[in-house]
């Protein structure tokens, strides 16, 4: 291997990692939330997929998912707000309630009854 090819494959890796560096770093600085919403006028089978592709189109919602009635967003809080997306999902015909601190309270409660179940 000659020392020019030796030279220019240094400087593609630290170009690389550089570039890894610099996408990375952007990311971290990117805050995600967590919303719950209660979904109100589930009448049919389908009714989960329009809401769950209507809400996926938004820009900034990273996933989303059905529990019963609970709607779980998963969002970028820089690119868009808790009232966008219930408006979106009124905006079809179903009513929505934010109910994520009552959603975490409760997590909070299982895991703290989970931990004092493990360890007494």
């Amino acid at each position: 291997m000659s020392k020019k090819m030796f030279i220019s494959g240094a400087v593609i890796m630290a170009l690389t990692v550089a570039i890894v560096f610099f996408l990375f770093k952007m990311n971290s600085d990117r805050r995600v939330e967590g919303l719950y919403l209660k979904v109100t006028g589930l009448d049919c089978k389908d009714c989960p997929k329009k809401i769950l592709d209507k809400v996926d189109s938004i820009d900034g919602v990273l996933q989303s998912s059905f529990n019963d009635d609970i709607l779980f967003v998963l969002h970028s809080d820089d690119f868009v707000m808790p009232s966008k997306i219930i408006y979106n999902v009124c905006k079809l015909g179903f009513g929505a309630e934010d109910v994520s601190h009552e959603q975490r309270k409760n997590k909070a409660g299982l895991r703290l009854l989970d931990f004092n179940m493990r360890y007494k």
